[in-house]
């Protein structure tokens, strides 16, 4: 879901033995609708410690590879693993060394 035009959750309920119910696939996100810019973005909620505020923001993705949203706000390349959660803020950006797209 989105939260306005700044932000994009996604969740995975993942698997439950207990009940056996719920997948334990990794969902592609590509073609996912967000309300965010063309770009690439770290997923807050695999980020190694806490988040900083965005004006100390390195733009480096510490907990896993950025998700790369096209200028049309679709998600192009990312993924959702079972149990897990992608949370992307417009003020949380990946600029690394190579730039430009992800594969």
């Amino acid at each position: 879901f989105s939260l306005g035009d700044v932000a994009f959750v996604a969740l995975s309920r993942g698997f439950n033995s207990y009940t056996g119910l719920g997948s334990n696939r990794t969902l592609n996100l590509t073609g996912f609708r967000t309300p965010l810019l063309e770009g690439l973005y770290c997923n807050l909620a695999t980020e190694l410690g806490p988040v900083p505020e965005p004006a100390r923001w390195s733009f480096l993705c510490t907990g896993g590879e950025p998700i790369e949203v096209d200028d049309g706000g679709l998600v192009v390349h990312g993924s959702l693993p079972s149990g897990g959660m992608v949370a992307l803020h417009a003020n949380y950006t990946f600029r690394g060394p190579e730039g430009g797209h992800i594969g």
